[in-house]
C-alpha cells in the first residue's frame, strides 16, 4: 500500500501529480520521445533489456487499477484516506456515507477484502491496459509532458 501512495502521490522518480496520475505524465513521455539516432540503435540492440518501471512502481500502478474498480462509495473513500492521505480513523468516519462508531474498521477491512479480491482475478502485470487516459483526465500530448 506504500507504493501505491508513492505512485499516486507523484513521489517515486521525482514526479509531480499534476496530471491526473503522475505516471501517465512520465509514461507518455516516454511513449512519444525521439528515436535514437542510426548509430545508436545498434547500441541500444546489444545492452541488455532494463524495465521501463520499478517493481514498486508497477506494484503501485495495479492496486490503483484494483481501487477503481471498487464499486462502493465507503470502500474507495476509506482505502484513499486510509492509505493515501493517512488520516485518523475518526477524520475517515467522518467522510464516510452512514457510517457510524466504531464500523470504520470493518469498512476497511471490507475494502480490503474487495480489492484482494480484484487483485487476484487481475492476475498478472500483463493485464494492465495499454492506454494512459483515466476516466475524466484529458488525453495526454506531448505539449503536456514538455517542461
Amino acid at each position: 500500500m506504500d507504493n501505491w501512495r508513492r505512485v499516486v502521490m507523484g513521489g517515486m522518480g521525482g514526479s509531480s501529480a499534476a496530471c491526473c496520475a503522475s505516471w501517465a505524465k512520465w509514461y507518455v513521455a516516454l511513449r512519444v520521445s525521439e528515436a535514437p539516432p542510426a548509430l545508436e540503435v545498434l547500441e541500444q540492440k546489444i545492452k541488455p533489456l532494463t524495465p521501463l518501471v520499478s517493481a514498486d512502481q508497477l506494484d503501485g500502478w495495479l492496486i490503483e487499477m484494483a481501487w477503481r474498480r471498487l464499486g462502493d462509495f465507503n470502500d474507495k473513500q476509506a482505502l484513499k484516506f486510509l492509505y493515501i492521505h493517512q488520516w485518523p480513523e475518526d477524520k475517515i468516519r467522518r467522510q464516510l456515507v452512514g457510517v457510524r462508531g466504531p464500523h470504520v474498521r470493518l469498512v476497511v477491512a471490507r475494502a480490503k477484502n474487495n480489492l484482494n479480491t480484484i487483485l487476484k482475478k487481475l492476475g498478472d502485470t500483463s493485464t494492465i491496459a495499454p492506454t494512459t487516459c483515466l476516466p475524466g483526465c484529458p488525453v495526454p500530448t506531448v505539449e503536456m509532458t514538455l517542461p
